[in-house]
Order: C-alpha cells, then structure tokens, then sequence
C-alpha cells in the first residue's frame, strides 16, 4: 500500500510475476496496522475511522462493509490488527 494524496492505494501484485502490479485500486484508510489479507489471499479486510471494509483483490472492488459503530466514527481508530 502506499498514500496518494491524502488516500490510500494498494498494489497488488503477482510474487511469480512482480515487475507489474496486477490490481491498483483505492482503500479507504488503508494502512499496515489496520487490514489484513484472508488466508486464502482473495481479500483485504481494512479498518477505517469511518467504517470497516473488505476488498476483493482480484477485482480491486469493496464487496462488504460496516459502519462504525454507534459509540462514534472513531471506533475502528484503536484497531492495530484486522484478522
């Protein structure tokens, strides 16, 4: 993942073929510390201050996501780890 102004983008990329990514796409508060990919390797889970989200990677499209939680937009801000 890397920061564009302002957003996040992630990079997906092929580990047999990594000259070029395969996907490109944009995630919403994207970061190291707050997502996760699924074991099988298909989406990425990412934690957001407004809502928790998950990708699909092979399409670089959001499939599912959740809001946060009443109690505020900040709930999702403590998450270190998405599993």
């Amino acid at each position: 993942s890397f920061s564009v102004q302002g957003g996040s983008r992630v990079a997906v990329y092929d580990v047999e073929k990594p000259k070029k990514p395969v996907k490109d796409f944009n995630a919403e508060g994207f970061s190291a510390r707050s997502g996760a990919i699924s074991l099988d390797g298909k989406f990425l889970a990412v934690a957001s201050t407004q809502a928790l989200k998950v990708y699909d990677l092979s399409k670089g499209t959001s499939v599912a996501s959740m809001a946060a939680p009443a109690n505020g937009p900040l709930a999702f801000n403590s998450c270190t780890g998405v599993a």
